[in-house]
């Protein structure tokens, strides 16, 4: 079976969009800049076709909720300086 978080983690994923309500089209546009630049290193170095591969299964199944909370911690940090510069 595929798995992309720990049960708790997917959790907390989706508790952080039922919050979000309206604005969670803005949510997921700032956790995937957060994500892709966690993985860019290794986004880098791929191939196209790695690249796709990489990116359908993204290495998160060992993220712990602290990560989770981290990522998201960034995504809504990235939401306050965007908005700030309107």
């Amino acid at each position: 079976m595929l798995r992309m978080f720990e049960p708790l983690v997917g959790v907390r994923l989706f508790d952080t969009f039922i919050s979000y309500e309206d604005e969670y089209p803005t949510l997921m546009i700032y956790l995937l800049i957060v994500v892709l630049e966690k993985f860019a290193k290794k986004i880098l170095t791929l191939r196209s076709d790695d690249l796709m591969s990489f990116m359908q299964k993204l290495p998160t199944k060992d993220w712990k909720e602290e990560d989770l909370e981290f990522a998201i911690a960034e995504a809504f940090a990235l939401n306050k300086i965007y908005n700030e510069k309107k």
